[in-house]
């Protein structure tokens, strides 16, 4: 009967922002009762790496609303896609509503475009569904009423008769019942029109929904007004006898809408009509299957259990961590299932590595979603700088692995260990490969934890901090690598060497060896001096924008410099060396 479209995403969008949601869904779901009626939520631009908006508060969305929401994803990429360069909003209203509009099920007489932060109240025998089936066929609105924050924000939001009861009540004994008018181009409309705008689902289509040529956020809703008053006529309104339309108020927390300094759009005389694609109807979008998460959650625990032998819990030092290139499987597992689970979109997994244990589980993952899957190896014989090219192409819908490590029970040979350095060292022209094609397509990388392979991420890829002991980063490519650049050269090599060190030296079991580690007590004659003397000469040409990357370098390098140079220099002429690092401070710095 009735369809009721509503968008938003997943961020702090004015105060208490989940529980206003949760509120306002479960409310609407609480007064729909016929067969068919629907609530479509179109999240927009909610980030890749984090789960759209319903997805996070399901648990306080009733069962009811739950089982009548359709939530169509809008990715990041989409947005990007459809921004002009100016755009500095999140969202892109026109677009999500018309998404919802283009989707909604034909089989429904009736639209209503509303808010996620809108109750309706409709007397106490009769749903809202019943209300819009007993109205004659036209457009129709209603007169919003403002709902302080310290009233809601103490409801229920799981108990959705209380909501509206209580809202009523407020409204009706307390003198929150004022209704505003507004002048659009001559024609009559109730403030804040968006809030309430009804008509049939077939007047919208006429209409070709909201101008898609609106995207700086304010009056969007106010455009539509002219286009459906000539398919439907004059506005009717639904008075409180009837209906009492109820806005969350969220001013304790400004959003985007309120910023003075972003563009806004236009006013117009007249809209013009979309294009015959308007809605986006050739563009298919991610439909989230809230029901169907503890569900997918089940599947990979019974895969586990099922192929994999239970495992005691251990205790180990971080320090030990970083002395190996070896990880646990099951944790390095759920961290890459966990970013599958936010892309259900993706159909293919790509494996580029040299673990057999982390292989084989990644193929019963695959079985197990309906992925495909594909291994990617590298050889001793060198790389081809179009390799990756080659290789991936457009992995749009693909999540690619790159391994720089080995499962903890297995044990690599020489080879696969100059494999693993070439691979690692590849890194610059995997991301340089995703620039030049524009594929913002997200990367994991399984054991990026030591501090050459981690800065090397870091540089080429939009990745966390590392917090997850499975040491799975996952991110895109950066708009620019942080080591592009004459100037950043040292620390170029730097990183590379730090490479070859962390696999040219490690044994079959993962351990790497260091000679100086044999001797701790050395550091403590090192001199200061000559530290600051090699802090200034690699510091030296690097930007001031990169001046962190003098913390990233490898101990190993510089314990070795230190000892090399230390030991040319007589202890009775040290002091000397504390004049010639001031003088070198005080010329670059003149120089820069």
């Amino acid at each position: 009967m009735l369809s009721i479209i509503v968008y938003g995403r997943n961020d702090t969008h004015g105060y208490n922002m989940h529980k206003r949601v949760a509120i306002s869904l479960n409310s609407m779901a609480e007064k729909l009762s016929m067969e068919d009626d629907e609530i479509i939520f179109v999240d927009w631009n909610t980030p890749d790496a984090i789960p759209t908006l319903i997805e996070d508060i399901s648990d306080t969305i009733t069962p009811k609303c739950l089982s009548l929401l359709k939530v169509i994803r809008i990715r990041e990429s989409d947005h990007r896609a459809l921004s002009p360069a100016s755009l500095k909003r999140p969202t892109i209203e026109p677009y999500a509503r018309n998404i919802a509009i283009r989707r909604a099920n034909p089989k429904n007489q009736w639209l209503l475009s509303t808010n996620t932060d809108m109750i309706f109240i409709t007397n106490e025998d009769q749903s809202l569904s019943e209300l819009v089936q007993s109205l004659p066929s036209g457009y129709y609105q209603s007169y919003r009423f403002e709902l302080p924050e310290f009233i809601w924000s103490t409801f229920d939001r799981l108990d959705a008769k209380s909501c509206i009861q209580k809202s009523k009540i407020w409204i009706q004994d307390t003198g929150l019942s004022k209704r505003i008018n507004l002048d659009i181009h001559g024609i009559k409309a109730a403030d804040a029109p968006g809030d309430f705008q009804l008509a049939p689902l077939q007047n919208w289509r006429e209409i070709r929904g909201f101008p898609e040529s609106l995207v700086n956020g304010w009056g969007v809703d106010g455009a539509v007004i002219e286009n459906l008053t000539k398919s439907s006529g004059q506005a009717n309104y639904i008075l409180e006898n009837k209906l009492i339309t109820v806005h969350c108020n969220h001013l304790r927390s400004l959003t985007h809408f309120h910023n003075p300094v972003l563009p806004t759009n236009k006013e117009q005389n007249s809209y013009t009509l979309n294009d015959d694609d308007w809605g986006l109807t050739k563009s298919e979008f991610q439909v989230i299957d809230i029901l169907g998460g503890n569900a997918r959650a089940e599947r990979f625990f019974r895969l586990l259990k099922e192929n994999f032998p239970s495992i005691s819990s251990s205790e180990v030092e971080l320090a030990e961590i970083h002395k190996n290139i070896s990880y646990p499987l099951l944790p390095t597992l759920h961290f890459l299932y966990d970013y599958l689970d936010l892309n259900l979109h993706k159909t293919k997994l790509i494996y580029a590595g040299f673990s057999k244990v982390m292989r084989e589980a990644l193929i019963l993952l695959s079985t197990e979603f309906d992925l495909d899957f594909s291994g990617i190896e590298f050889d001793t014989s060198g790389h081809n700088p179009d390799f990756w090219r080659e290789q991936l192409g457009d992995f749009k819908d693909c999540l690619l692995i790159v391994d720089f490590g080995h499962e903890e029970t297995e044990l690599l040979n020489r080879d696969s260990l100059r494999s693993l350095t070439l691979l690692a060292n590849s890194i610059p022209q995997l991301a340089h490969h995703l620039r030049k094609s524009g594929n913002q397509s997200q990367v994991s990388f399984i054991r990026a934890i030591n501090w050459s392979l981690r800065e090397l991420v870091v540089s080429e890829f939009e990745t966390p901090l590392f917090n997850n002991y499975g040491m799975v980063l996952t991110g895109a490519t950066r708009h620019s690598s942080l080591l592009s650049g004459y100037r950043s050269k040292p620390i170029r090599i730097a990183i590379t060497s730090g490479i070859r060190i962390t696999y040219a030296g490690t044994n079959a079991q993962g351990d790497t060896k260091t000679n100086i580690r044999k001797y701790p007590n050395l550091r403590k004659f090192i001199p200061r001096p000559i530290k600051r003397i090699l802090y200034s000469v690699l510091y030296g040409l690097t930007p001031r924008n990169q001046q962190h990357w003098r913390k990233f370098i490898p101990r190993p390098i510089k314990r070795i410099l230190y000892l090399v140079l230390y030991g040319l220099t007589p202890r009775n002429q040290q002091h000397w060396l504390r004049q010639i690092m001031k003088s070198i401070r005080r010329i670059f710095y003149k120089v820069r």
